[in-house]
C-alpha cells in the first residue's frame, strides 16, 4: 500500500492509504479516494470554487502506482490536455457508487491501449507465457469483441492481468457485456467482494480442489481439455507423413497395412518345426532353423517360430542343453531333438498344437527310425501320415510341410522318401494343405555334411531353401534371389597357451564349440620361415612337439569339425615360444692377463651355450664390451677407473643363460 495525501478542512495535510503495485485490481474502497466528504468538499472548493456538487479531480490526490507507468504514464497524461504536469494524476475510476464519476476518454481505443500496455509491463510472467489452451483460459468462455483471443474474466468477460477498475470499465465500453448482477451504484464493493470469490473459487478448481474448503479434503477431477477437430485432410497429411517415414526406415509396404486401411501390421505366421538332430544342430553351427529365419525375417508377412526348446546339441561333450550357436541372434524357438524317431516324439504333436497353436508345423523326421530303429520304409511312412492326421485332429485348418531325408544314400532312405510323397498326395486338401519340401534333392554327403549324416554351413543352406519353397506355396512371403554359399568349417578359434621345454614345446588350448580336431601351424621366427601347417589333426586339448633349441617359434590352431576341410582365416591365437636347455653360468671368470692397453678375460665353457656375450657397468647401465663364441675376450683401452665390473653370459641362439660376475683393476698408463 501507498501513503497518499490530501489537504482537509482547513488546509492540514492529512494522509491516507492508497493502492500500491502488490494490491492493484485487488482493492475494494481504498482506490476511491478519502473516505472523508467534507475533505471531498473542500478539495473541490480549491480546484474551481464550485460547492454545488460538480465534478472535479482533487489535485492533492495520488492514484495508486500503476507496474510500468513511468515516463510513458506522464508523456499520456500530457497527451490528454492536463495542465499541471508536476503531480501523478490519481487513476480514473469506473464510476459504481463513485461521487466523481467517470472521467470521458476523447479516445475510446485509450482505456484499451493503457491496459494491454500494462498487462505488458506487469503482468506475470508465468501468465504471459501460458501457452494458450492451457490453464485457465479454455473455462472462461467466449471474450468481448474488441478482445477477442485475450483471456478474460467470467463475471465482466474484461481481460485478465489488467488492473480491476480498468478491466471493469473497458469491459463495460464494449458491444455484448454482460455485467454481474450486483454491478449497479451503490454496490460496488459486494460486486467486488462477489468477483473476489469467484475469482478463489475459480483458483481452486484449477489446483483440483473442490471450491471453499482450502485444498483440504478432496480433490475435484478436471475437466478435459478442448481437442481440435481432426479434419479428413489432416489425417490424409498425417499418413503421408507416416508412409514415408515407415517408407525411409526401409518397411515394405505390406507390412505397414492390414488391408483394412488402418496402417496395423499383420499377425505373424507361427511355424512349429519338429525335427531329429538334422534340425536340432550342435555346437558351433548356425542350424537350418536359422538360414530360413534370415530369408524370412524383416518380409512383409512377419514370422514367429514357436516350440518348446532353443538349444543345441553338443557333439563334444555327448549331451543336449548347448546354447554355442554360431550366432545365436535369432528366433530358436523348435521342437526337435538328437536322434528323435517319428515312432516315438518327446512331446506328441497333438500337445504341441494345442499348447502353441500353430499355423504351420514343418515336420522332418523317419531317418532315425530308419536307421536306429530298423523299421521298413512303408512303416515308417504310416507313422508319418498318423503324424499329420493327429495335428489336424487338435487343428482342422493347420498346415503342413512334411521334408524328406537327406541322407538319401542311407539303406531305405530312397523308399520313405518316395512314399512321403504319396502321404502329401493322399491328405493335402484345401483346408488343410500338406506339402512336400524336397530337402533330398542335389543334396550331397560329401560337400553338404560335415561327418556324412548332419549337415555343415552348406547342407544347412540347401535344408532351408526347400523348406522356404513350400512356405512360400502356402502363402508365406519369402524374398526371392540366390543363397549364400557359405564358408564351412567352426567360425571361433580356440585359446591357445604354449609352454617351451628343452627342444620342444607343450601346447594346450580350450574350444571352439563344436570343433572335434584341430590342425597346428608354425614357423620360425628366428630364421624368418612363413607359416606352415603340420600333417595331420590333433584331438583332445593338448599337444606336444619337438623343436631346434634356441630358436624363437610361433603357433596357431585351426579349428575343424568333423571330414570337412576348414575354410576361411579361423585361427586361434598366435603364441611365441623359445625352447632351451638350462644354461648355466660360466665358471672361473678371471682376469687372464692385464697390461695398460689389452685386458683379457677366460672362463670355462657352458655345454650347449653356442655365444657368450661380455657386458661391463658404465654410466649406471651394463653396456656389451663383446661377443665371442670361445671361452677368452681381449678388450683394449677401457678408460682407467679405479676397477671395473664385469659379467659373462651364456647364450643358446636367442636363448638366455646365467651370468658370472667379477672386479677388474684398471690402473693409469
Amino acid at each position: 500500500m501507498e501513503a497518499g495525501r490530501f489537504r482537509g478542512p482547513g488546509g492540514q495535510l492529512q494522509q491516507h492509504e492508497l493502492p500500491g503495485r502488490a494490491g492493484r485490481g485487488r482493492g475494494r474502497d481504498q482506490a476511491r479516494g478519502p473516505p472523508d466528504p467534507a475533505a471531498r468538499r473542500a478539495v473541490r472548493g480549491r480546484r474551481g470554487g464550485d460547492t454545488g456538487g460538480g465534478v472535479h479531480r482533487p489535485r492533492g490526490l495520488h492514484a495508486p502506482v500503476v507496474p510500468g507507468h513511468g515516463r510513458a504514464h506522464r508523456k499520456r497524461r500530457h497527451a490528454d490536455g492536463d495542465g499541471d504536469r508536476g503531480r501523478r494524476r490519481r487513476q480514473p475510476d469506473d464510476g459504481a457508487g463513485d461521487v466523481h464519476g467517470p472521467r470521458p476518454s476523447p479516445d475510446p481505443a485509450r482505456p484499451l491501449r493503457r491496459s494491454l500496455g500494462r498487462e505488458r509491463r506487469g503482468a506475470d510472467p508465468a501468465r504471459r507465457l501460458q501457452p494458450p489452451g492451457e490453464g485457465q483460459d479454455h473455462q472462461r468462455g467466449p471474450p468481448c469483441p474488441a478482445l477477442r483471443g485475450r483471456g478474460t474474466d467470467p463475471v465482466r468477460r474484461a481481460p485478465l492481468g489488467l488492473p480491476r477498475r480498468a478491466a471493469q470499465r473497458l469491459g463495460r465500453d464494449q458491444p455484448g457485456h454482460v455485467a454481474h448482477p450486483q454491478a449497479r451504484p451503490g454496490r460496488v464493493a459486494d460486486a467486488d467482494r462477489e468477483g473476489a470469490t469467484h475469482r478463489r473459487e475459480r483458483a481452486a478448481r484449477e489446483r483440483g480442489e473442490a471450491p471453499g474448503d482450502g485444498g483440504r479434503h478432496r480433490r475435484v477431477p478436471q475437466p478435459p481439455h478442448p481437442r481440435p477437430e481432426v479434419t479428413s485432410a489432416r489425417r490424409r497429411a498425417a499418413g503421408s507423413v507416416l508412409a514415408l517415414v515407415l517408407a525411409l526406415a526401409g518397411v515394405p509396404a505390406a507390412a505397414r497395412a492390414d488391408g483394412t486401411g488402418e496402417g496395423t501390421a499383420p499377425a505373424p505366421v507361427r511355424i512349429l518345426i519338429v525335427g531329429d538332430s538334422v534340425t536340432h544342430g550342435s555346437a558351433g553351427d548356425w542350424t537350418w532353423r536359422y538360414r530360413l529365419w534370415e530369408r524370412l525375417r524383416g518380409t512383409a508377412t512377419p514370422v514367429d517360430f514357436v516350440g518348446p526348446r532353443e538349444d543345441l546339441f553338443d557333439n563334444v561333450a555327448g549331451n543336449a542343453g548347448s546354447l554355442d550357436y554360431a550366432d545365436p541372434d535369432f528366433d530358436r524357438d523348435h521342437a526337435a531333438r538328437w536322434g528323435m524317431q517319428v515312432d516315438v516324439l518327446d512331446v506328441p504333436i497333438e500337445t504341441l498344437v494345442a499348447d502353441y497353436r500353430p499355423d504351420i508345423v514343418v515336420e522332418m523326421l523317419g531317418v532315425n527310425d530308419l536307421t536306429w530303429g530298423a523299421r521298413p520304409p512303408a512303416t515308417v511312412g504310416a507313422r508319418v501320415g498318423r503324424f499329420v492326421d493327429d495335428a489336424r485332429g487338435v487343428d482342422p485348418e493347420v498346415d503342413l510341410v512334411l521334408a524328406e531325408a537327406t541322407q538319401h544314400w542311407k539303406n531305405g532312405v530312397p523308399e520313405f522318401n518316395a512314399l512321403l510323397g504319396d502321404q502329401v498326395a493322399a491328405r493335402d486338401d484345401a483346408d488343410s494343405r500338406v506339402l512336400l519340401a524336397r530337402t533330398a534333392d542335389g543334396y550331397d554327403a560329401a560337400r553338404d555334411t560335415w561327418d556324412g549324416t548332419h549337415p555343415n554351413a552348406r547342407g544347412e543352406v540347401r535344408i532351408a531353401a526347400a523348406v522356404a519353397t513350400a512356405l512360400a506355396d502356402l502363402g508365406v512371403d519369402v524374398p526371392p534371389g540366390p543363397w549364400p554359399t557359405p564358408e564351412v568349417g567352426p567360425r571361433t578359434g580356440a585359446d591357445l597357451v604354449a609352454t617351451a621345454g628343452d627342444g620342444q614345446v607343450s601346447l594346450d588350448w580350450t574350444g571352439p564349440p563344436g570343433a572335434t580336431a584341430s590342425y597346428v601351424w608354425t614357423r620360425d621366427r628366428t630364421d624368418g620361415e612363413p607359416w606352415r601347417r603340420l600333417p595331420g589333426q590333433v584331438t583332445g586339448g593338448s599337444w606336444t612337439g619337438s623343436f631346434a633349441n634356441g630358436h624363437r617359434h610361433q603357433f596357431r590352431l585351426q579349428p575343424v569339425k568333423g571330414d570337412d576341410e576348414p575354410e576361411g582365416g579361423v585361427y586361434s591365437n598366435v603364441v611365441t615360444v623359445l625352447p632351451a636347455p638350462l644354461l648355466q653360468a660360466p665358471t672361473a671368470f678371471r682376469v687372464a692377463r692385464r697390461n695398460q692397453r689389452v685386458t683379457v678375460l677366460r672362463w670355462q665353457r657352458v655345454a650347449a651355450a653356442d655365444h657368450y656375450v661380455v657386458t661391463a657397468r658404465q654410466h649406471g647401465r651394463w653396456v656389451v664390451i663383446g661377443r665371442t663364441p670361445s671361452a677368452r675376450l681381449a678388450t683394449r683401452r677401457l678408460p682407467v677407473r679405479r676397477a671395473w665390473r664385469v659379467r659373462v653370459e651364456s647364450r643358446l641362439v636367442e636363448a638366455h643363460g646365467d651370468v658370472a660376475r667379477i672386479r677388474v683393476p684398471r690402473g693409469r698408463r
